[in-house]
């Protein structure tokens, strides 16, 4: 069984001479939901702060990966943790892009504050609308939607890559992503999904890369086995480029 990435040992947490949680073990699997349910004032907002480290234990101990939270660089905790509070503010005048832009900052390097990787990661997620179809395309180019002014070309991904016939619908979403192939003509495009999409955190020991000799995909960079299920790892780069130049060929 797989090491949880998040876990408390004998875990004891207090106020000033208040005790709040005392000797709690608990794990947080990878790769799932979990939920804390409790009366109100029982502890789970003060247990939260405890594993993401913004409170310090009064006894036990709290291990990302293994090693204890209080001991590990800001940085590296902050690439796999963070904390979204009840009744969060965010400074007058913010946009969501740029507060989600900042959660960037652990995984930034201090001469190269601003990647492709980074662009890539600050996406926008739509509720599906059918596209306005695009006259000569291939089938996993589904067409155009409109996002900000823009006429932004929708991609079917397992079309694309041949996994599966998926069909469009309301129960769809579309990830818009920026293009980072320096195409004028294409600052960004849509990938449609299946649900809403979230973010999971891989620890090295949960993703196992596929390095047999079997042909990737057209539009895949890897594949992987991600807490004993598989899974595809796409190539950003090439699809941007497989979609320019469809879009081209039909205009």
């Amino acid at each position: 069984m797989t090491d949880p990435g998040l876990r408390a040992q004998h875990l004891s947490l207090a106020y000033d001479d208040t005790l709040i949680v005392d000797n709690l073990t608990v794990a947080i699997p990878n790769g799932r939901i979990t939920g804390i349910v409790g009366a109100n004032a029982c502890g789970k907002s003060t247990l939260l702060r405890a594993l993401v480290r913004l409170l310090r234990p009064s006894g036990g101990s709290v291990l990302l990966d293994g090693e204890r939270i209080h001991r590990l660089p800001t940085k590296q905790v902050a690439r796999h943790l963070g904390l979204l509070p009840q009744s969060p503010t965010a400074p007058e005048g913010l946009r969501v892009e740029d507060l989600v832009a900042r959660g960037r900052f652990p995984h930034q390097r201090l001469f190269q504050q601003w990647s492709p990787d980074d662009e890539a990661a600050v996406a926008e997620v739509l509720s599906y609308a059918d596209p306005e179809p695009i006259e000569g395309a291939p089938d996993w180019l589904l067409g155009h939607v409109r996002w900000r002014g823009w006429q932004l070309p929708l991609v079917a991904f397992a079309r694309l890559t041949g996994i599966a016939d998926e069909q469009p619908g309301l129960g769809n979403k579309m990830i818009v992503l920026k293009a980072f192939g320096g195409r004028g003509k294409l600052p960004f495009f849509a990938v449609l999904t299946q649900g809403f999409p979230r973010l999971v955190t891989v620890s090295r020991d949960g993703l196992i890369v596929d390095n047999s000799d079997q042909a990737l995909p057209e539009g895949i960079q890897a594949r992987v086995v991600l807490n004993q299920d598989d899974a595809f790892v796409p190539d950003l780069e090439a699809i941007e480029a497989l979609v320019a130049n469809a879009v081209a060929q039909a205009a």
